[in-house]
């Protein structure tokens, strides 16, 4: 009897191995993973710990597995990536419900809404088809810092296909240019609890005080 591999991503082991271009069984579905991080036991890891971050999971062939992508990214929130594979060119992006993401995404209705229309990323996955991109979970966190998390990613690798470079951006928040800044500034010199306070300030709408400016 085939063993199951447990996709559980609650637990982080830092001995963790390496193991490249994988095939897992789940069930009656094959996947292809690149770079995937398992535990000993078997875990996900689930914050990059590399000076140069790598992805979580890599689903090789979004196309072909969009159902599963759905179904293992129920209840989690995180940063992903699409790559297209010729270019390279990517899109990152997060979520605190990435399975609603993705199927939103997996839905060619919603991809040619008139209301997408500026979304560059929308108009290259109608252009060149799911099979052209990799899907990429850069990593899984808690809800409450995925937007630091988003733009840690978007400073790193500077997405051509992100239309702003500020996380949260595609969500309808105003940004000042002053706040423009700071954001981009925040995940490299400020701690976590001060980003995640000025985010909330500016998303209230509250005034930034002169130590800001």
């Amino acid at each position: 009897m085939e063993e199951k591999l447990s996709l559980d991503t609650s637990l982080y082991n830092p001995k963790r191995f390496h193991l490249i271009h994988c095939q897992i069984r789940i069930g009656l579905t094959s996947i292809n993973l690149s770079n995937t991080h398992f535990t000993g036991k078997g875990y996900i890891r689930t914050i990059s710990t590399s000076s140069e971050p790598e992805p979580v999971l890599i689903y090789t062939n979004p196309d072909e597995h969009k159902g599963l992508i759905v179904k293992q990214n129920k209840g989690k929130s995180g940063v992903y990536r699409w790559v297209h594979k010729e270019s390279g060119k990517s899109y990152i992006g997060s979520s605190s419900m990435l399975n609603d993401r993705f199927r939103r995404y997996f839905n060619p209705s919603y991809l040619s809404s008139s209301k997408r229309g500026a979304s560059i990323i929308c108009k290259a996955l109608l252009k060149y088809g799911y099979v052209g991109f990799k899907l990429e979970i850069l990593e899984y966190c808690p809800s409450s810092i995925v937007l630091t998390r988003e733009q840690f990613y978007i400073d790193k690798f500077n997405p051509e296909y992100n239309i702003l470079k500020v996380a949260g951006s595609n969500l309808g928040y105003k940004y000042s240019e002053a706040s423009l800044k700071l954001m981009s500034l925040g995940s490299k010199s400020w701690n976590e609890l001060e980003v995640l306070k000025f985010k909330r300030e500016v998303i209230l709408g509250r005034k930034l005080s002169k130590d800001h400016l």
